[in-house]
């Protein structure tokens, strides 16, 4: 019996092994898409300029609005563009914190004056499942303005 109970242990030891470095490798492919997608924005920026790219990630079906989306501030923390909450275009968002009083914005935008890209971490609702997760964006500034794609877990 104890050898049997040994085996079933080291199965489920395995199990949660494999389910742990699966988890990871989707979190570090999510990220991945995120950088990507923040440079495929910047891309599209520099060809088309500022008015035509706040145009298209603005777009709730645009190029830039399939998960991870694509969202633009300024380096006040204004959003400039945002393809899941259009009305918060315009809004200075630096006074207001996430879901645990994290002030991310204001953390965001003050890190990104001496720096060209980083990552930030803050709780957020996912505008696809309506809850409160944990969320993980890349920021990469071009010019005055901080291009964002961010993956949920």
């Amino acid at each position: 019996m104890k050898t049997k109970s040994r085996s079933i242990s080291v199965i489920i030891a395995a199990v949660l092994m494999i389910c742990i470095f699966t988890a990871a490798g989707a979190l570090a492919s999510e990220k991945d898409e995120a950088v990507q997608k923040v440079n495929e924005a910047i891309t599209f920026y520099k060809n088309n300029g500022k008015d035509k790219t706040l145009v298209e990630v603005t777009k709730p079906n645009g190029k830039f609005a399939n998960n991870p989306y694509v969202f633009i501030y300024d380096m006040n923390a204004v959003i400039l563009a945002h393809p899941k909450f259009p009305k918060l275009i315009g809004k200075d968002m630096r006074g207001i914190a996430d879901y645990q009083g994290k002030y991310f914005r204001k953390d965001m935008a003050e890190a990104m004056k001496n720096q060209n890209d980083g990552w930030f971490e803050y709780s957020y609702m996912n505008p696809d499942t309506k809850k409160v997760e944990l969320k993980t964006t890349y920021v990469k500034k071009a010019d005055n303005m901080l291009f964002a794609c961010g993956v949920y877990r």
